[in-house]
This record gives structure tokens, sequence and C-alpha cells, in this order.
């Protein structure tokens, strides 16, 4: 009989472990199941002017709903579409004005209430 001198080389139960797993389930980024991010409107450009108007009319809702500190989306796309009559915010403006605004830290969005930041 012979031996060789070379060592036997064994995995570890980790790493056979984790091969297995990796055979037989798909990657974290392949699964279906894992919560995706809810995928925000694409931004449109929306001009100073078109901004400015936005946000008094968006004061004006404010202040008629007796200096509200928190507003629901679906009130507010109500009041500009009863005010605004010329030219309509289309749902995508709305929304690109409501992030400017609040990167400005000027409200807060949470879900479909926006909070007025005094």
């Amino acid at each position: 009989e012979e031996v060789d001198d070379v060592p036997v080389r064994r995995e570890t139960p980790s790493k056979r472990k984790r091969s297995e797993e990796d055979s037989a389930t798909p990657s974290k980024k392949s699964r279906p199941d894992i919560l995706q991010p809810e995928s925000l409107p694409t931004p449109v450009d929306v001009d100073e002017d078109r901004y400015k108007h936005f946000m008094g009319l968006l004061n004006k809702c404010v202040f008629e709903k007796n200096q509200a500190t928190e507003l629901e989306m679906s009130v507010i796309k109500t009041y500009l579409a009863k005010t605004e009559k010329k030219k309509p915010f289309s749902d995508a403006e709305i929304d690109t004005c409501i992030e400017r605004m609040s990167d400005e830290n000027k409200v807060m969005r949470s879900d479909d209430t926006i909070f007025i930041i005094v």
C-alpha cells in the first residue's frame, strides 16, 4: 500500500451548505418575493414660474383648510383641479413640485399625506 503525502481537502460544512443553497435557491437579486421599492413616477421638468404658481395655490389650499398642517394628496389634487382651469397640473407635475418642496424642507411627504413645514 502506498500513502500519498498530499493532504485530503475537505469542504467545511459552511462551504458545502452555501454551495448547496446556491444551486437550489435563486440569488436574492432575482427573487420576486422580496419587497421592491415602489416605483415613483418619472419626474417632469417644471419651470420656475409654474413651480411658484403651484406653491401659491398650495398655500391658498392650506389657508382655506383652516391653516392645515397636513393635507391628503387627494385634497390637494381636487383643489388644484378646481382652481387651475387654464393650464391644469398633471399628476407628474404635482409629484415633481411636491418632491422639490420636500427637498427644500417646505413639506414632508408620507405616502399620500403632505405635512406642511412652517
